[in-house]
C-alpha cells in the first residue's frame, strides 16, 4: 500500500525526524492535503483546513509514533494501527 502523509508541525527537530522515518519506510510526506494523503501526522489535536480535511476523507490522524512503527515493520508485516497512535 503507498503511504502518502501530510504533517501539521513546527517543531523542526520532530519534522526533521519524521521525514527521515517516512523516507525509511519508503512512504512520502507532502505539505499539502490532497485526496491521495493516507494518513495526517501530528502531535495534538487542533482545528486547521488539513484536520478538517482529514476528518471529510476519513484519513487517521495519528501521533508522529505511528511514523517510528511503520518505519520499523518488516515489508510483509501489516501496517501499525492507526487508532493506536491518535494525537
Amino acid at each position: 500500500m503507498n503511504q502518502e502523509a501530510c504533517m501539521i508541525g513546527n517543531n523542526i527537530n520532530i519534522i526533521n525526524i519524521i521525514i527521515f522515518l517516512f523516507y525509511l519506510s519508503g512512504a512520502h510526506i507532502i505539505r499539502e492535503w490532497t485526496s491521495e494523503c493516507t494518513h495526517l501526522v501530528m502531535t495534538e489535536i487542533s482545528i486547521t483546513a488539513k484536520v478538517i480535511c482529514a476528518l471529510i476523507d476519513q484519513c487517521p490522524i495519528v501521533k508522529p509514533e505511528y511514523v517510528a512503527a511503520l518505519a520499523q515493520r518488516k515489508i510483509q508485516d501489516p501496517l501499525p494501527d492507526a487508532n493506536k497512535y491518535d494525537p
